[in-house]
Order: C-alpha cells, then sequence, then structure tokens
C-alpha cells in the first residue's frame, strides 16, 4: 500500500493502480479500506480532495516510521529507545572496575 502512495506522491497514478492490482488480492480490498480510497486517489490526483490529502503528507510518512518502531520493538521484545549508550556505559564500567585485572583465567 504504501509504495503505491508513494507511486501517487510521485504523480504516477498508472503506476500505482498497476502496483494494486499486481499485489492486492479481492479479499484485501474487504478488509482493508484505505485501498479503496487509494484508486480512488489515483483518478483525483490532480485535485485530491481534503479527506484524501493526509495519504499524500509528510504527517502520514512520520505516522508509518513511529508505527514500525514501535510494532517492531513489541515483537522484538525490545524497548523503542537504542540499547547502545547503556551498553557502552555497562562495557566502561567493567572495564574501570577493579574486578577486571590483568590475571590469568582459571
Amino acid at each position: 500500500m504504501q509504495h503505491a502512495i508513494n507511486l501517487l506522491r510521485k504523480k504516477k497514478p498508472r503506476e500505482a493502480v498497476k502496483y494494486i492490482k499486481e499485489h492486492i488480492k479481492p479479499g484485501d480490498l474487504e478488509r482493508c479500506p484505505d485501498i479503496r480510497r487509494v484508486l480512488a486517489l489515483a483518478a483525483m490526483l490532480d485535485f485530491p480532495p481534503p479527506e484524501y490529502e493526509h495519504l499524500l503528507g509528510e504527517e502520514r510518512k512520520q505516522q508509518l516510521v513511529r508505527l514500525f518502531i514501535t510494532t517492531s520493538a513489541a515483537v522484538l521484545g525490545m524497548t523503542r529507545e537504542p540499547l547502545l549508550p547503556p551498553l557502552v556505559f555497562s562495557g566502561l564500567c567493567a572495564v574501570k572496575s577493579g574486578a577486571c585485572l590483568e590475571t590469568a583465567a582459571p
């Protein structure tokens, strides 16, 4: 869907409709009403009605990025914050601690 919206954003309605026809099954139209809206938007691309403009806006892209980060973090069981800073901090604490001496391991 997002690929078709990006094609519409680039003013390529024929490619967007072709992409939807190739990748969307009839059952998908019933489950996702946005597919019909994207097809309608392809027909009205030069003068999109206000209720369709949100599909092409930058806010839509930011919303999808936030949704992807939240969903992928939930699926993978991770936090939304990057893990590198606390891991580097932990590593530096371990290196500076007295237990990290140059002794042979048993």
